[in-house]
């Protein structure tokens, strides 16, 4: 009846706002939240996904404090309709978190995802790969914190989940040995360092390309490995490739 099509038509709107990139589009959207939230729109359900959508786009944006702000509200809906022991709602508090490690709160990151690695151990079990996601997530944490040692205990975690879980060809499953290597050059590692970094250019060539900027972001690193061992021209051939490899991209 009426309030099918009522419904039919908000979520019409809510997409075709959500696809806009300007900002009309997420000035609408955000209209219809603020609906959503006075209980205006039909369907509750659709309400909660409006206020997902509209947050994702500040996100997007950057707008990092007011995304927070609306991922906090849907969560507590999460919480109380699917329970804090549900995939989806850990799936939030991974996206809130990457928010809180975007704004160099580290220790406020590290919280969520701690309980977000709870959820899916419990709910997914310790083999899937949205528990490598977050096991990387909190390596990346940690790393930023100074602490590399305790990051390369969550990334060797990390790559046995993803061998277990997912194709050697997918796009994360070199992630984890990039940031190992990253891990390495920080606690003056160099060599082993650079054997990591030596296998991921291998795999990012064959998965995207010499020229693709993931590619030449590793042949940087490796560079900068070069660089501090005082391997001069080493690094010198490196960066004049990866030059190459950034301009054809």
């Amino acid at each position: 009846g009426r309030q099918n099509r009522s419904l039919l038509a908000v979520m019409w709107l809510a997409k075709t706002c959500a696809r806009a990139p300007d900002d009309d589009g997420l000035e609408m959207l955000s209209l219809l939240v603020a609906t959503a939230m006075c209980g205006e729109v039909p369907g509750k359900t659709l309400g909660i996904d409006i206020q997902q959508e509209c947050a994702y786009r500040l996100l997007e944006r950057s707008e990092l404090v007011a995304g927070l702000e609306l991922l906090e509200r849907f969560a507590a809906i999460q919480a109380a309709s699917l329970g804090e022991d549900h995939p989806d709602f850990a799936n939030t508090l991974s996206t809130m978190a990457q928010c809180r490690h975007a704004q160099g709160d580290y220790d406020k990151a590290l919280v969520l995802l701690e309980r977000c690695a709870d959820i899916e151990a419990s709910s997914l079990g310790e083999a899937h790969p949205d528990f490598g996601r977050t096991l990387y997530t909190m390596a990346q944490c940690r790393r930023n914190k100074g602490e590399p040692d305790a990051a390369l205990k969550l990334l060797a975690k990390c790559v046995d989940v993803f061998a277990a879980s997912l194709d050697e060809d997918h796009p994360d499953f070199t992630r984890p040995l990039y940031l190992m290597a990253q891990c390495r050059r920080d606690k003056g590692e160099y060599d082993v360092a650079l054997e990591l970094l030596d296998r991921c250019a291998v795999d990012y060539a064959s998965k995207l390309g010499e020229d693709h900027p993931t590619y030449a972001r590793t042949l940087h690193a490796m560079a900068q490995c070069h660089r501090s061992k005082a391997n001069n021209d080493e690094a010198l051939a490196l960066l004049e490739r990866c030059v190459k490899s950034y301009q054809s991209s």
